[in-house]
């Protein structure tokens, strides 16, 4: 008897047995040939129980093969969809009877992964328009014009909207809609193009239904570019109607609301939404700069206050310099957006922001991240936020429950996938960070913050030469401090304490040359068991109102330090005793 070599669906993962590919909401990852095969019989059986001898003789050929080698893919298979024997979603053991694969995908019952949502929740993603510009430099506007559909979109309750970062991925790509909208989990696709002529906008927009790969509306609208918001809202309604959803009231009067911005300040305020899309320190300066020429032109716009504080918090996240200045600002930037506009749900992410990573004030930006998921259920990053809310307290299995909800929202998100292994190894479960973080370097191999939390996982998990491997895969240049704090890290946990002793006295002396944020030295000292100077960094990370200290109490670089006095005195400057 044979095995199925049709694709087919597992929860949110799309299995290719012809391919050997598994691809889900952090990536796309390879199985071994029989540990597929495994799992293709486990499905062609859905439901039923299949004992280890139906196993080996479907795929082994009736083959002498040992128990244990069933075992293995078994386990193969949990790791690559994140599950435990302990805790099964996906394959259950039935104890002397064999194994059954409790939740096949409703994809091979000729309905879309997306059905798996709420009530029939339809779920859609909206592709990155295509620039028809002659000016290269206009990418800009047809990127905001993508943007700003998925935050009306976002808005609904009906919708489940994919985030930006996943569909940005797809820019230019040769993939039709059915495979796009497979990997997403979407059974709607809009796709459009702008062409901008002066301060006019052409825009096209076309809304697709995946399964059928055909087209359910087209609209070609033209504008003043300072009417931009009111073509979204107007592009917004036109497909709740055409899809058939039932908008509530408030959310009516929200996509009703509509502000003309002058054509200077509507292309201001989509250049900062481009640099802070990029997520980096001096990308999230320049963004700003936008924010602030289109508040000093448009004080009344209270989505400019929101974004200049997104992009002051993220900015000192990602190492711009010393965070307190930042930290103040970015509160005053979204208390103004919120006296603007009560119910923006960018402006109580950003409050939420503010509360989490600069007051340590938990319970309320929980709070205001819920608030924020009320009036925009389709936003990711609040459910991340969320989650550190738990995971910094010690709740790792509702921390990491939150990261995974932002990530059915955002699956080819490379900071979430990278988060969700930071949330692995702050449960101590090693193992698991590590497949995490191959599987996020799997989207993206150049993408270096992952692989920086890899050789600690590695680390940690006891395989000291696969950490090493992966520090000398990252070219230092441009992140010095970042590579020896790691290499501290990974040297101390593989019992070569003179090597980590002489990358750290490095580190210290790069400190004296330039900015080096105090929570890299003070996990490096951490790691050391030198407690004097680790808590003399902690201290001064306290000052800097940094935000990282808020992970200090799930922190493993801290372990030798961790029965000092000192450490329960910094936890309860945080709000956390050990009892939390």
């Amino acid at each position: 008897m044979g095995v199925s070599k049709s694709s087919f669906r597992v929860g949110s993962f799309r299995i290719d047995p012809e391919t050997g590919r598994v691809h889900g909401p952090d990536g796309t990852s390879r199985l071994e040939p029989k540990v597929m095969a495994v799992l293709a019989h486990l499905h062609d059986r859905a439901g039923e129980v299949v004992s280890r001898e139906e196993l080996i003789a479907t795929v082994w050929d009736g083959r002498p093969v040992v128990d244990e080698v069933v075992s293995r893919c078994i386990a193969a298979l949990r790791r690559r969809l994140g599950e435990s024997a302990r805790n099964p979603r996906y394959i259950e053991t039935v104890p002397k009877r064999g194994y059954r694969l409790v939740a096949p995908s409703p994809a091979d019952r000729g309905r879309r992964a997306t059905e798996t949502s709420p009530a029939g929740t339809p779920v859609l993603a909206v592709l990155p328009f295509q620039n028809l510009s002659a000016i290269e430099g206009d990418d800009y506007v047809a990127d905001g014009v993508t943007e700003l559909l998925i935050a009306n979109l976002a808005q609904l309750a009906a919708l489940k909207v994919i985030s930006r970062t996943s569909v940005m991925r797809y820019r230019n790509s040769q993939a039709s809609i059915p495979e796009i909208a497979s990997e997403l989990g979407a059974n709607l696709i809009v796709e459009g193009s702008v062409l901008k002529i002066g301060d006019d906008l052409q825009v096209v927009v076309q809304l697709i239904d995946a399964t059928s790969d055909l087209h359910r509306w087209a609209g070609t609208f033209q504008r003043p570019i300072d009417n931009l918001l009111a073509l979204q809202n107007e592009v917004t309604r036109t497909i709740a109607r055409e899809i058939s959803l039932d908008i509530s009231g408030s959310e009516q009067q929200r996509i009703a609301q509509s502000p003309s911005l002058p054509a200077r300040v509507m292309e201001a305020y989509l250049r900062g939404r481009w640099f802070i899309s990029r997520r980096t320190a001096r990308d999230c300066e320049r963004a700003v700069h936008f924010f602030e020429a289109v508040k000093r032109d448009a004080p009344g716009f209270a989505a400019a206050w929101a974004a200049a504080s997104d992009a002051l918090i993220i900015g000192a996240l990602y190492g711009g310099g010393e965070p307190a200045d930042a930290v103040a600002r970015a509160r005053t930037n979204s208390s103004r957006a919120l006296e603007l506009d009560p119910d923006s749900p960018e402006a109580w992410s950003a409050l939420g922001a503010v509360q989490l990573f600069a007051e340590w004030d938990f319970d309320l930006a929980r709070e205001s991240f819920r608030r924020a998921l009320s009036l925009s259920p389709s936003l990711a990053l609040p459910h991340l936020a969320i989650g550190d809310t738990y995971i910094l307290r010690g709740d790792c299995d509702e921390g990491l429950r939150h990261v995974e909800a932002a990530l059915e929202l955002d699956p080819l998100d490379l900071g979430l996938g990278m988060n969700r292994g930071d949330f692995l190894i702050m449960a101590g479960r090693y193992e698991e960070a590590v497949h995490q973080l191959e599987r996020t370097l799997e989207l993206d191999r150049g993408f270096t913050p992952a692989r920086f939390r890899l050789a600690h996982a590695h680390a940690l998990a006891g395989n000291a030469p696969a950490a090493a491997r992966e520090l000398e895969r990252i070219v230092p240049a441009g992140q010095r401090a970042k590579w020896l704090e790691t290499a501290v890290l990974v040297h101390a946990l593989a019992g070569d304490p003179d090597r980590a002793l002489r990358e750290l006295a490095e580190l210290v002396s790069l400190s004296e040359q330039e900015y080096v944020p105090p929570w890299l030295l003070a996990r490096a000292h951490g790691a050391l068991a030198e407690a004097d100077a680790c808590f003399h960094w902690l201290d001064r990370c306290f000052g800097e109102r940094s935000g990282s200290v808020i992970f200090l109490a799930v922190s493993p670089a801290f372990e030798p330090v961790r029965d000092d006095p000192r450490f329960s005195q910094c936890l309860k400057r945080l709000g956390l005793d050990r009892e939390d």
